[in-house]
């Protein structure tokens, strides 16, 4: 990380089973107006055929992480990063053509900003969302700090630290609310950056993973205001 000139970014994406979607999703990611410097597909052992779609896009590079959740594959992502900035991507979403381009200009404009955030479109498959999903959802656009709608500076890992392993699918959630209580500002962007897909595998919206994971996030920030934690 050289620190001057144009800022590289790398880009994360976590892959399990998700060959209905990724071909997109890769798509969003080939197209970008302002291209990724290092792309890193984190497998956590898939075995529909999504390696194989992985493996023959140009750009992409495979790592093999099987038995891992979300967490520890990010981490392990964070590990071989060689990027200023931090991107991620889901496996089952889609970039708009200028979130990078919208990123770095945000931040380049921001210096003090920790991190950016874009706004989230959410749309339905057509092949039938999860009853897990809330009613009403599928076609709202919200500012949703979750990471596939954040840029987060390199040096910012280095002071909030990885995502937590023993939290379930809320890690994200802790980790952005640890951002928060250390006090890292972002800057916001007004336009949608990613257009996330609801469909019948989402687990994101499932309330006995989500929930107690995010009554955790929660208890550990009053633990860190209370510096016991």
């Amino acid at each position: 990380m050289t620190g001057t000139g144009d800022p590289t970014v790398t880009l994360l994406m976590p892959v399990l089973d998700a060959e209905p979607y990724l071909a997109a999703a890769l798509a969003s990611i080939r197209d970008q107006s302002r291209p990724v410097h290092q792309f890193l597909v984190l497998d956590g052992g898939s075995t529909d055929g999504s390696r194989q779609r992985v493996l023959s896009e140009p750009g992409a590079t495979l790592v093999d992480l099987p038995g891992t959740g979300w967490a520890a594959a990010v981490n392990a992502g964070l590990q071989q990063a060689r990027g200023e900035l931090i991107a991620f991507a889901g496996a089952d979403d889609i970039m708009e053509h200028d979130a990078l381009e919208r990123h770095v200009a945000a931040l380049s404009g921001e210096p003090a900003a920790g991190y950016s955030s874009g706004l989230v479109a959410l749309f339905a498959d057509p092949a039938g969302i999860s009853d897990a999903v809330p009613a009403g959802l599928a076609g709202t656009v919200r500012q949703a700090r979750v990471p596939e709608s954040m840029v987060v500076r390199h040096t910012v890992f280095e002071q909030v630290g990885g995502f937590r392993t023993d939290i379930g699918n809320s890690a994200d959630v802790e980790w952005i609310v640890r951002l928060g209580d250390l006090g890292i500002a972002p800057v916001l962007i007004d336009s949608v950056v990613v257009r996330k897909r609801l469909h019948s595998g989402n687990t994101t919206y499932t309330g006995d993973t989500v929930s107690p994971g995010i009554t955790r996030s929660l208890r550990l920030s009053i633990l860190r205001k209370q510096g016991r934690s």
